[in-house]
């Protein structure tokens, strides 16, 4: 009940991530199971977002993913294994999506992951260099690679 609950509120008002994930954060220290429940949910409904190609709920999605792992209710390793999907076949909006998404989850995958955000920084030094992506998603690569420069110093894991 409270799974459905939040993910139809996030999805409702995407702008709330962090606060919902603060939630499920806190429920989660006391009710672990509610945690994992949310989790499984969320990243089964990006699945079935992403094959439909449904950018709405998957933009809703990456962005609750980010902000749960900011909270450090799921591991830096399913951010890692999200962006290796996005990445794996590069199209305009799955590029787009993981900017959004690192930019989201950036720090705390820096602080928790430095090798593995190093990697998928490389891959997308890779899409830059193959070109073969519109102009704007490009801008937004560039752009990306300016905040990892800064420290995500606009994007902290945690807001005080």
């Amino acid at each position: 009940l409270y799974a459905r609950s939040v993910m139809k509120a996030q999805l409702a008002s995407p702008a709330f991530s962090p606060v919902y994930a603060a939630l499920t954060a806190v429920i989660n220290t006391k009710l672990p199971e509610n945690g994992e429940t949310v989790l499984k949910r969320v990243v089964g409904q990006f699945r079935r977002s992403y094959k439909r190609n449904d950018k709405p709920v998957c933009t809703a999605m990456v962005r609750f993913i980010a902000h749960l792992i900011n909270q450090q209710v799921a591991h830096e390793i399913l951010g890692l294994q999200l962006l290796t999907v996005l990445l794996e076949k590069p199209t305009d909006d799955s590029v787009e999506l993981a900017v959004s998404f690192v930019k989201e989850a950036g720090c705390a995958l820096q602080q928790l992951s430095p090798q593995g955000l190093h990697a998928i920084f490389e891959r997308f030094r890779g899409v830059l260099h193959e070109g073969s992506i519109d102009k704007r998603v490009q801008y937004m690569i560039e752009g990306l690679f300016a905040v990892r420069k800064t420290n995500f110093a606009e994007f902290p894991a945690l807001e005080p």
